[in-house]
């Protein structure tokens, strides 16, 4: 009786190795809009331009078009040899200056004591008049000199300060990380202040550009969320621009949809998508956590949960809501889904629910 027992644990611990963890939802009945499917296409929000900040010579390019570069990456680099040696003699010549200053400021206090003497000697008659008055000239003229010097000072500072700003800009970065769409420099070239060397498309500046019949435009709202589908994966889409202008060949109106969660990695400006438009009235409908939903070649697939084992099914989708997707065929109501680890199961595998989704 006890080896027939400890046989039966050691089975069960041996089957419950073998169940794969799982995470499951729980489909449910929602009201639902019905949907229209309609083409949409990526386009950018913003690129930056990387213009150059002076006057030089390209000396090296180190991007290219579709290049991806990060923020503060050094992109492109201007022939410096000028500027350095305009640093160089500034450096030089503030250095003398700054001695040539100090000397004087000595010479002054030294004068200032030279008249406080002559001064007294003459009050006592034993210094003459044209004496004292030289001492002050004397020290009239070095007060100018550390005047015209501290000015010559100061100019080459500024001087100093804007040759370092050229050198700096001598080296050209990324102001943010991106893709480079588009690449002006050319090694050997000369370029003005201002010129556009690099067109940047930033991380995150893409969203979603469509044409919508005028009704349709009527009843959306800015900030409203939608379904979108961009290389078979499933992402929310918000209303962010309705924009005033109609094409006048087809009626429709230009809506622009703001990418709300992670989409696919290295979208391409241009590419299509797929967009659900709510039309009509609510209905209920089955409804499933968007994790669940899996794309497979010539449509989509559901694992549910049956006996404690994986079932695959496929499935017809319908009208998205934020984080759910209607399920017109292939679900039912109640139906446990899996909406994490469902990738590689086999049909009849046997699972163990770890988490249910609220």
């Amino acid at each position: 009786m006890r080896l027939l027992l400890l046989a039966s644990l050691l089975c069960a611990s041996l089957a419950s190795a073998r169940e794969t963890p799982v995470v499951v939802d729980t489909a449910r009945i929602d009201s639902v809009i019905q949907s229209t499917s309609l083409t949409a296409r990526v386009v950018a929000t913003e690129t930056v331009l990387v213009p150059a900040d002076t006057e030089e010579t390209i000396r090296q390019v180190n991007a290219r078009i579709g290049d991806r570069v990060t923020k503060g990456d050094l992109i492109a680099t201007l022939e410096s040899q000028n500027v350095r040696l305009e640093v160089q003699s500034l450096e030089a010549r503030q250095s003398y200056l700054e001695e040539s200053l100090a000397l004087f400021i000595e010479q002054e206090r030294l004068r200032t004591a030279q008249v406080e003497r002559a001064t007294s000697l003459n009050t006592r008659n034993l210094l003459t008049r044209d004496a004292q008055e030289q001492a002050e000239l004397n020290l009239m003229t070095t007060r100018a000199n550390r005047v015209r010097t501290a000015f010559e000072l100061k100019d080459v500072e500024l001087d100093l300060a804007d040759a370092r700003k050229r050198l700096a800009q001598t080296n050209v970065y990324a102001p943010s990380s991106g893709r480079i769409l588009s690449v002006s420099a050319q090694s050997g070239g000369y370029v003005r202040k201002g010129e556009t060397l690099f067109e940047i498309l930033p991380d995150g500046a893409l969203e979603l550009d469509a044409e919508i019949r005028a009704d349709a435009y009527e009843s959306l709202s800015i900030g409203q969320i939608l379904t979108a589908s961009l290389r078979g994966q499933l992402v929310d889409v918000s209303v962010r621009a309705l924009l005033a202008e109609q094409n006048q060949r087809t009626g429709a109106r230009t809506v622009r949809f703001a990418l709300t969660n992670a989409p696919p990695a290295n979208l391409v400006v241009g590419e299509a998508a797929r967009l659900e438009l709510p039309v009509g009235d609510g209905d209920s409908q089955v409804t499933v956590a968007k994790d669940a939903v899996m794309p497979v070649a010539g449509g989509h697939r559901i694992v549910v949960i049956e006996d404690g084992k994986a079932a695959p099914r496929s499935v017809r989708l319908g009208p998205g809501l934020p984080g759910r997707i209607a399920i017109l065929e292939g679900v039912e109501a109640g139906d446990q889904v899996v909406v994490q680890g469902q990738e590689g199961l086999r049909p009849g595998q046997a699972v163990v629910i770890v988490e249910t989704d609220a």
